[in-house]
C-alpha cells in the first residue's frame, strides 16, 4: 500500500489535512488494512529542521578531578571483595567494605555515562563533518529530536551510514529509526467543535468508555455513606509497603590522638 502523493501537515483544530487521492482510491477498494500501516502514509513527520540550522556545540572535554582518580586506584582492591555464599549477617568490615565500593562505583559511574555520551556526540560531529566533505549530504534531512537532535540524518530505512575504523572489522554506523505514528484524541475533539467534523464523524471514530471517577465516588457516598463506602472498600487495592535503600557516603573521622 503506497501514498501516490505526498500529504502534509497536522490537523490545526479548524481544518482537515489533505490526503492523496491516490491512497483514497485504493482504500476505496481494498478493505484488507490497518490504521497502523496507514498512520505513517497520511502525514509527514510534525516537527522539522531547517537544513541551515546551527548545529549542536561540540561538548567541553571533562576533566578527572583527584577525588575521582582516587577512586579509580581504589577499585581493584574493593571490587566484589565481599561477595557471601550464604543467607547470613555481615561482619562489621564486609559492611565497611560494600560501603566503600558503592562509593566508588557511583562516583566512576556518573563520570563514565557523561563520557561515554560524549564519546558518541563527537562520533556524530565525525560524520556530519565527513558527509559534508563528500558531499553526502545533498537532499538529507536534519534530526529533529532525541539525543542526535541537530545531526544530519545520513542512514536511510535498511541502509546504514558506516564511518570504517581502523583496527576495527566492524565500523561506528548511525541506523535509521522510523519515527513513530499516534492519533491525537483532543485534535479529534478540537475538530468537532470548530465544525470541522460531524459529531456523528467524531462518533464513527470513538467508544464510549465508562471509567472510574472520583469525583462522582464522593457525590455517591455522601448521598449513601454505608453503601457506597462498602462498594469502595470491596474495589480497593492498596500495595504492601516498601523499601527504599541508601548506603552510607561519609566515611568516619579519624580519631584525633591528644
Amino acid at each position: 500500500m503506497t501514498a501516490t502523493t505526498e500529504t502534509s501537515g497536522t490537523a490545526t483544530a479548524d481544518e482537515l489535512v489533505q490526503v492523496a487521492p491516490g491512497l483514497i482510491a485504493e482504500i476505496a477498494g481494498n478493505g484488507d488494512f490497518t490504521v497502523d500501516k496507514l498512520l505513517d502514509l497520511l502525514v509527514e513527520p510534525d516537527r522539522a529542521m531547517d537544513r541551515d540550522a546551527r548545529f549542536p556545540d561540540v561538548p567541553a572535554k571533562l576533566s578527572i578531578t583527584d577525588a575521582v582518580k582516587a577512586r579509580m586506584r581504589q577499585l581493584p582492591s574493593v571490587f566484589a571483595k565481599v561477595s557471601p555464599e550464604t543467607r547470613r549477617e555481615l561482619e562489621p568490615s564486609e559492611l565497611t567494605g560494600l560501603s566503600d565500593e558503592i562509593n566508588v562505583i557511583d562516583a566512576l559511574t556518573d563520570l563514565l555515562s557523561k563520557r561515554r555520551e560524549q564519546i558518541a556526540e563527537y562520533a556524530r560531529v565525525h560524520m556530519d563533518v565527513e558527509a559534508e566533505r563528500l558531499g553526502k549530504t545533498e537532499g538529507k534531512t536534519r534530526i529533529a529530536e532525541g539525543k542526535a537532535a541537530g545531526h544530519w540524518l545520513l542512514a536511510g530505512p535498511g541502509d546504514p551510514h558506516n564511518v570504517t575504523v581502523p583496527g576495527y572489522e566492524d565500523a561506528w554506523q548511525q541506523r535509521y529509526v522510523k519515527g513513530s505514528s499516534t492519533v491525537d484524541a483532543k485534535i479529534l475533539a478540537k475538530l468537532v467543535l470548530s465544525g470541522a467534523i460531524t459529531q456523528a464523524e467524531f462518533n464513527a471514530m470513538t467508544r464510549t468508555t465508562r471509567v472510574l471517577d472520583k469525583d462522582k465516588m464522593a457525590v455517591a457516598i455522601r448521598k449513601n455513606p454505608g453503601r457506597f463506602l462498602q462498594i469502595l472498600a470491596s474495589i480497593t487495592k492498596k500495595g504492601a509497603p516498601s523499601a527504599s535503600l541508601y548506603p552510607p557516603k561519609k566515611p568516619a573521622r579519624a580519631a584525633s590522638s591528644k
